[in-house]
């Protein structure tokens, strides 16, 4: 059994980004919602995605009074809802930025009733908007579902304030062989021992991460940034991977302790301090690896790594 040690409390009237990383801990999948009224198209990035009932067909979303959506969603009588798959981030982060067209290189078309539907995403909701409620910064929308569809694509998944997929978990997945005894090491998937061995080291990593203080996004920042000279904020959010919101909390930690700073032209860039955490951050992680690695030999490292770095070119050239 797994000890459990909380990490962090507060009053949710007082520290409004503590409470939404709590939130954070609740998976949820990843949406565009997306409408067209009076020859204005608006679209937005949402996690707050939820079904409703089967009978009649509604879900419910919210949207923020301060988005410069919310006026046009708040009078549209339809929109869709795209669920966007693994492959989507991109798509994600477009919706979720500050651009002025959104829908400019992503690949879409307009739906049954008008709205506009993410080309590729693992299903797709077309609704005509059933009542509205207030809810406190936000409103809430309950549309009526009038047609759906469905691909076999794996949904992306956001949970603590990054992108996931979903997986099988290891604890509940048997894979048997046809006789239906267990299968060894070797006999099992390349994927099942890859994700398996990641997730341990993630772990590991993780809980050395926080003990020097930082946050998942304070980390990548901090590699990404180290990476370059300096990045403008969307091109930091497109690199590193994370939702914009988890980027902006740790740029203003960062800012805050003299790690990054802002230059004139708004780009962000390390500072002296933010390379010595950078250090320490990667100093910390060789030396965790060397520790989970040291009883496998040098020559079985250097064969496993040639394997992976063949099968991800392979991967990269397949697609």
């Amino acid at each position: 059994m797994s000890i459990s040690v909380t990490v962090y409390r507060g009053d949710p009237a007082v520290d409004s980004r503590g409470f939404r990383q709590c939130l954070g801990q609740f998976s949820t999948g990843v949406t565009i919602i997306a409408t067209e009224h009076d020859g204005r198209r608006a679209g937005v990035t949402a996690n707050s995605f939820s079904s409703l009932s089967l009978d009649p067909p509604l879900i419910l979303w919210s949207i923020s009074r301060t988005s410069r959506a919310f006026p046009i969603f708040s009078e549209a009588t339809h929109f869709a809802v795209s669920i966007l798959a693994e492959d989507q981030i991109p798509v994600s982060q477009r919706f979720a930025s500050k651009e002025e067209d959104k829908f400019a290189s992503i690949d879409w078309c307009p739906g049954q009733n008008g709205a506009p539907v993410i080309k590729g995403s693992a299903g797709r909701l077309e609704c005509t908007r059933h009542s509205v409620l207030d809810g406190g910064d936000h409103l809430l929308i309950i549309g009526r579902v009038t047609h759906f569809e469905r691909e076999e694509r794996k949904g992306l998944i956001f949970s603590q304030g990054r992108y996931s997929i979903g997986l099988d978990h290891p604890v509940l997945r048997s894979e048997t062989s046809s006789a239906g005894a267990p299968l060894t090491a070797g006999e099992a998937s390349l994927g099942s021992l890859v994700f398996k061995a990641h997730l341990k080291s993630s772990r590991s990593f993780d809980a050395d991460r926080a003990a020097l203080g930082f946050s998942i996004g304070q980390a990548r920042i901090l590699y990404v940034l180290s990476e370059h000279p300096s990045l403008p904020f969307e091109e930091l959010v497109s690199l590193s991977n994370f939702p914009s919101q988890t980027i902006e909390d740790g740029l203003t930690d960062l800012t805050a302790t003299g790690g990054v700073k802002r230059n004139a032209d708004g780009t962000f860039c390390l500072t002296d301090k933010g390379r010595e955490l950078r250090a320490t951050i990667r100093e910390r992680s060789l030396s965790r690896e060397t520790e989970m690695l040291r009883h496998i030999a040098p020559e079985e490292l250097a064969t496993a790594k040639r394997v992976l770095e063949r099968f991800i070119t392979q991967a990269d050239t397949a697609r």
